[in-house]
């Protein structure tokens, strides 16, 4: 082996990218062109396994070391390529004695030329475009984004391909496109191609080919290749995705020149489309079908400068378009036009994995297109993400996704990273972590919340990035004063330590524990806000245990109650030793009854309470109530019934209240006896008149009496005076003086 080509084996061995001969076993050719001949071959390992089909390619004809070295200058070119859309280099193998070969990955389906004439009856429609579109225009607009991804990437790495096309756009077993760019096809011809220097050989050989017909002015003037220069697909749109196109933008690209006015140049040309369903190429040429669109006018006002218009066409049908340019006696120089529509790239952004699909013509208008949430995101609603491909190829998104819980937006703004520890994330979010709060631990990574130390808590209502805090501590100077029967007034102080949390949300849990009552053990609670309370419904004479226990917001989480309370003891006073129990229920509603025994005390007053016996609606409570009695008609109303409760009360306190005493309230019958008030006045009135009777009769009787006597007088007199002498009368006279004094006596008495 010369000592160039062991040199450059050496740099290759260097690069990894040496293979040796023996390794490799040639099959069959698979294609043949002006840059040389591929071989379908084997690569062994070293124990002479089968590693992998690869395709081995060549150089064509008598070869030079220059050739060799630039062949192996073109394999570290090539090296470098890593794109799934770009073929990309196994290995090499480099020797003067045997064929130099460049290893490369075997391409199953070929060609994209070959691929396309196989499959020609299914990918071309010759009547009816809609077929097209709807079942294989996917498959074609997968295969051109393809090749467009591969050439981005190319002019990304500044390297010019100088000869796309179908031929030299490989497919593997997965029906993924690789560009390439050697020649695969065997219908290359000589005629195609311009050497651009070298001596031409007698055998066609020596000198580099380039392709003619789809090269650049710039290019074959000049031997100029640049991004711009390259070569363009000149074919017919596809569809993709089984929609169809709404809209392409035409680009001019040119000079205005100069115009002379006396030759009448314009400064515009015309822009004609013709829609049809099918493929026409005939109908194609025929002007009558062609409708105007627009005339188009660069947007320059002098000559020599260069230009660059877009229009808008809008598409209504489903099949194919074909566009006219009138340009007669206009000063106008067309360099270049573009006939394009816009796609919405198949990417990772925002963390949404997006599909291709062809821009709409407006927002409005747009159908909505699902993506899917990178790792460790999701939409709010957990489903897919949803948006718009818009104008111009741009992405809008309807519904985001956002990173979960635990992890935030990286700094590629692409993917959702892990919370660091002491760090945590408790929602769907793109912002960063937060730093775990206070009194709160945050070991681990990926955090949705940091949890509270030991004895620390979270309200209910608090979320994640609330500090944790504590219970308060317990009251001080608990003290007991005016205690009755049934009450006792409580006053303490708050305490110092608040756990954490504002003095205003304490709260005070005050318990009453009857420690010698005979019903056993009974406890009141109530929950003040107050450092004094009154606690009612003892029992009395009563040992009691109260208690206050200072709480807050996390007090119910918190299962140490001893730490936040504090208690004393005392004894009720007595109360009154019975309750009220002999009634007395009179006809007209009246109630009385007698004082309990024993009183233990003097009783004070008695409170009454009144209510309705079928309903227990409280009619009224009368207290303070100094008489054993109570009228309830001066509360009720006739032909109702009504319950009554006694309870008598001294200086310490109530008793209980009786068991209820019904009294009825009734109209009198007719026949019933008056109304006491009634009868007493009918009573005294005849009292009055018989008395007033009495004294007329007694009057008349004594008048008469005394008339009487008179007379008498009288008649004694004119006897005396006629001188007739009482012996001389007639009848008994003794009696007559006795009947007579007896009249004057009982005149005298009257």
């Amino acid at each position: 082996m010369p000592d160039p080509v062991m040199k450059l084996s050496r740099q290759m061995s260097d690069e990894g990218l040496f293979v040796p001969q023996s390794s490799i076993t040639i099959q069959n050719v698979i294609g043949e062109g002006q840059f040389g001949i591929v071989y379908k071959a084997l690569l062994h390992n070293w124990k002479g396994y089968i590693r992998d089909v690869v395709a081995a390619k060549t150089l064509k004809g008598l070869f030079s070391s220059n050739d060799v070295q630039h062949l192996a200058e073109e394999s570290k070119k090539m090296a470098r390529f890593d794109h799934p859309n770009v073929m990309k280099l196994i290995g090499v193998s480099l020797s003067m004695d045997t064929i130099p070969f460049l290893l490369m990955p075997f391409m199953a389906n070929g060609s994209l030329l070959s691929y396309l004439r196989k499959n020609r009856p299914e990918l071309t429609v010759k009547n009816d475009m809609t077929e097209l579109i709807t079942e294989n225009g996917s498959r074609l607009l997968s295969m051109c984004l393809q090749i467009a991804k591969g050439m981005e990437y190319l002019a990304s790495k500044k390297f010019v391909h100088r000869d796309l096309a179908a031929r030299n756009c490989m497919i593997d077993l997965n029906n993924v496109i690789k560009v390439a760019d050697f020649g695969l096809s065997e219908d290359i011809y000589a005629r195609n191609y311009f050497r651009q220097g070298g001596r031409q050989e007698e055998n066609g050989e020596g000198a580099v080919k380039l392709p003619v017909k789809w090269m650049a002015l710039e290019s074959l003037n000049d031997g100029v290749f640049s991004e711009k220069s390259d070569v363009h697909i000149n074919t017919v749109l596809p569809g993709g995705g089984g929609e169809r196109l709404r809209k392409v933008t035409v680009q001019f690209e040119g000079t205005l020149n100069g115009c002379d006015i006396s030759r009448q140049c314009r400064q515009s040309f015309k822009l004609y489309k013709w829609e049809t369903s099918a493929i026409d190429r005939n109908g194609a040429t025929n002007t009558n079908n062609y409708v105007r669109v627009d005339r188009v006018s660069p947007d320059v006002t002098s000559g020599d400068m260069p230009f660059v218009d877009y229009y808008d066409i809008e598409l209504r049908t489903t099949g194919s378009f074909y566009l006219g340019v009138v340009d007669l006696s206009t000063c106008v120089t067309l360099t270049r036009i573009l006939v394009l529509y816009y796609v919405c790239p198949e990417e990772t952004s925002e963390l949404i994995s997006r599909p291709e699909a062809i821009e709409s013509q407006s927002l409005e208008d747009s159908p909505s297109v699902e993506g899917e949430c990178v790792e460790n995101s999701s939409t709010e609603s957990g489903a897919n993400p949803i948006l718009i491909c818009g104008p111009r190829g741009q992405w809008n998104v309807i519904k985001p996704c956002l990173c979960n819980p635990g992890y935030q937006l990286d700094s590629s703004q692409d993917q959702c990273s892990e919370c660091p520890e002491g760090t945590f994330s408790s929602g769907l979010g793109n912002g960063p972590c937060e730093t775990c709060p206070a009194n709160s631990e945050g070991t681990g990574t990926s955090l949705s919340l940091c949890p509270c130390l030991q004895d620390y808590y979270r309200a209910p209502y608090e979320g994640p990035s609330v500090p944790c805090t504590q219970s308060p501590g317990r009251p001080s100077d608990l003290r007991v004063s005016n205690v009755t029967n049934t009450s006792s007034v409580l006053s303490w102080s708050p305490p110092d330590n608040g756990g954490g949390r504002p003095l205003y949300e304490i709260v005070y849990t005050v318990t009453a524990t009857d420690r010698g009552g005979s019903g056993g053990e009974r406890v009141v609670v109530s929950e003040v806000n107050d450092t004094e309370t009154i606690v009612t419904g003892l029992t009395p004479g009563v040992l009691y245990t109260f208690s206050v226990s200072a709480e807050n917001d996390v007090s119910s989480q918190d299962n140490n109650i001893n730490a936040r309370s504090l208690s004393t003891t005392t004894n009720t006073q007595e109360g009154v030793g019975g309750t009220v129990t002999e009634f007395v229920v009179e006809p007209n509603g009246v109630l009385s009854w007698s004082s309990p025994v024993p009183p233990n005390g003097v009783i004070l007053y008695y409170n009454v309470i009144i209510s309705t016996a079928d309903s227990g609606q409280l009619v009224t409570r009368v207290e303070e109530l100094d008489v054993l009695t109570i009228d309830v008609s001066n509360y009720g109303e006739i032909n109702m019934d009504y319950n009554v409760t006694v309870q008598a009360v001294t200086s310490v306190g109530g008793g209980d209240f009786s068991s209820p005493v019904t009294v009825s309230l009734r109209e009198p019958s007719t026949d019933s006896k008056s109304d006491p008030p009634v009868t007493a006045i009918a009573v005294t009135i005849i009292v009055v008149i018989i008395v007033f009777f009495a004294i007329i009769v007694a009057s008349l009787v004594a008048y008469i009496c005394w008339t009487k006597t008179k007379m008498k007088n009288i008649n004694i007199v004119q006897t005396s005076s006629s001188g007739v002498k009482k012996s001389d009368m007639p009848g008994p006279p003794m009696e007559l003086s006795q009947q007579t004094s007896e009249d004057e006596l009982e005149t005298n008495k009257a």
